[in-house]
């Protein structure tokens, strides 16, 4: 796998805001760009942070002193949006790792031979009835 380089020190946003060391605090919650098992997941994993990051940078500027109505809305809609990514980003994340979670099956239509037997209901096995 080729190296891939999540360095982040020396740039800064377009409020002059640098993105320094103190922000690298989300790369284990999300999964170190450098620890991904192939490069899709450490391109997602650096988009997430850059998303969560934007966020954040809005969220201040929604709540800056001076901040017109008008200035805020528009800030905490784009919050909103980069957040609703996020979340997105975290799903694809859970996918590509393999953690999707539970799945629900539907069964509509059984047919039962002579001779057979059937359960209607919900059917849990003893290691998810221990869980509860």
């Amino acid at each position: 796998m080729p190296a891939i380089s999540t360095s982040v020190s020396g740039n800064s946003g377009r409020d002059g805001a640098a993105l320094d060391s103190s922000r690298l605090h989300l790369i284990p919650v999300m999964g170190s760009p450098g620890n991904a098992s192939n490069a899709t997941e450490a391109m997602l994993a650096v988009q997430m942070i850059a998303a969560n990051d934007a966020a954040l940078l809005f969220l201040r500027r929604a709540t800056a002193d001076g901040q017109t109505v008008e200035g805020s809305d528009g800030n905490v809609l784009r919050a909103t949006r980069l957040m609703r990514l996020f979340t997105e980003q975290l799903a694809a994340m859970a996918k590509l790792k393999g953690k999707t979670g539970q799945q629900k099956v539907v069964v509509e239509h059984v047919h039962v031979h002579s001779g057979g037997q059937a359960v209607v209901g919900a059917v849990a096995s003893p290691h998810q009835e221990q869980e509860k």
